[in-house]
């Protein structure tokens, strides 16, 4: 059995315009990566950014609940032991014990073309080039 000569062209027009679809899926695919990798690039320097200036917050934080600790070392022990002197105690270990949590993003998977499109192409096209 053979194909017709209208068959053997509506195959090749069909083939043809998978075969361009196809290779603007694969473009736009690595169009997509691309602009999700910059993306991802520019919010890991800002992520940075930030902890380093949380991380610089932490640093003043603890220096001011030093000089707090030593402002009230430099009291009576009596008024450290008492209500003030306590509640002192307290708002020193506040600033003293300042810490965050770095903030680490999830980093973007990149979107691969379907193997399987391409296997069933080759398929498609295997079988529409044989005869039986």
């Amino acid at each position: 059995m053979k194909l017709t000569p209208e068959q053997k062209r509506q195959r090749s027009n069909a083939l043809a315009a998978a075969e361009l679809r196809r290779t603007a899926l694969v473009s736009a695919i690595e169009t997509y990566n691309a602009a999700v990798r910059a993306a991802f690039e520019a919010l890991e320097q800002a992520k940075t950014d930030h902890n380093e200036a949380l991380a610089e917050v932490a640093e003043s934080l603890h220096a001011i609940g030093e000089e707090l600790r030593a402002s009230i070392e430099e009291k009576s022990e009596r008024w450290q032991e008492g209500d003030a002197g306590s509640a002192a105690s307290d708002w020193a270990s506040s600033y003293e014990d300042f810490a965050f949590e770095e903030w680490e993003p999830y980093e973007p998977e990149e979107i691969e073309a379907p193997d399987t499109f391409d296997e069933t192409f080759e398929e498609q096209l295997a079988l529409a080039t044989e005869a039986p």
